[in-house]
């Protein structure tokens, strides 16, 4: 186990196995190394600061802030309930996230190549990646970023706002609302069975 009740900072020594990482304690923790780890906790009242690698293969949840300038790969089943900020994200093929679009903001572009499923929120970040998006829960979740994806779903009961650009390239289903000003692409098999506005549809 790694806390941060006793240190602040872990910095040259790479962690690998299939153990459990857990981030706790009430003094913020940095890592500037490569961390890959079976499951993953961030309970640190004061967050967990990644300016290095965390690759995450089995489980993890990230319920305090996790910030910084590094890159953080889920190869597994990863839930966020608090603000996640790095430069690169990449969800594997083996790799599911869950998450308020609110909670997630990456530099770059994320790459999806397993399941993104957003909940609630904006997205303003750019998703891309052969993968599946679901557009779950009862409240409106809004793009206003740029989104390629595999599969997409949308059941959230509140609907989808789309005021940016939406790409589907494999298979796509609506079954409630898809509204909004912004640009949909349809270049696989998509089924509607509700409300489809767009600016433009291609």
């Amino acid at each position: 186990r790694f806390t941060g009740r006793n240190t602040g900072t872990q910095d040259d020594t790479a962690i690998t196995g299939s153990g459990t990482l857990n981030i706790q304690g009430s003094t913020a923790v940095t890592n500037t190394a490569s961390i890959n780890t079976g499951n993953f906790t961030n309970t640190n009242t004061e967050g967990f600061i990644n300016n290095g690698t965390l690759t995450v293969n089995t489980t993890g949840s990230n319920s305090a802030s996790l910030t910084g300038t590094g890159s953080l790969n889920i190869a597994g089943t990863f839930t966020n309930s608090a603000g996640l900020s790095q430069k690169n994200m990449t969800i594997s093929a083996s790799g599911y996230l869950s998450t308020n679009a609110d909670n997630l903001s990456i530099t770059n572009t994320i790459t999806n190549n397993g399941t993104l499923t957003i909940n609630a929120g904006t997205n303003t970040n750019a998703i891309t990646g052969s993968g599946t998006l679901n557009i779950q829960g009862s409240t409106a979740v809004i793009n206003t970023g740029s989104i390629t994806a595999g599969t997409f779903t949308n059941t959230n009961t509140a609907g989808f706002i789309n005021n940016g650009t939406l790409t589907v390239n494999t298979t796509g289903t609506n079954s409630n609302s898809l509204i909004g000003t912004g640009t949909m692409t349809v270049a696989g098999t998509f089924t509607n069975n509700a409300v489809l506005t767009q600016n433009a549809l291609n």
